[in-house]
């Protein structure tokens, strides 16, 4: 510390230096990194369905997910995306009706 510089407060410290409850800023440390994923779908192209509630009534809409179409297409980079709720992306793995096994994601 240099002469002059009064140090910052610890925010999750009290003044006589007891810890006290503390929420960080969030941090997305996954923006922008390479993730493995052990199952993407769309190799060969595939079919998908989503259910979703709306009012009192369960909705069911498929999807066709297909690698070599950008707009079909589900890859682990848009896991770590930055979120636009103009442009919604997601990754999806393979369909688990067909392949009954754990996918593995690794950051």
């Amino acid at each position: 510390m240099f002469a002059g510089q009064a140090s910052q407060p610890d925010p999750c410290s009290e003044e006589n230096g007891h810890p006290r409850r503390c929420i960080p800023d969030f941090v997305n440390a996954a923006l922008g990194k390479d993730v493995r994923v052990s199952s993407t779908c769309g190799r060969p192209p595939a079919r998908y369905c989503v259910v979703s509630e709306r009012g009192e009534e369960l909705v069911r809409s498929c999807h066709l997910c297909n690698a070599s179409d950008p707009k079909k297409a589900h890859p682990p980079a848009f896991l770590t995306d930055l979120n636009n709720p103009h442009n919604l992306s997601c990754w999806q793995s393979e369909n688990y009706l067909q392949f009954l096994l754990n996918v593995t994601l690794t950051l």
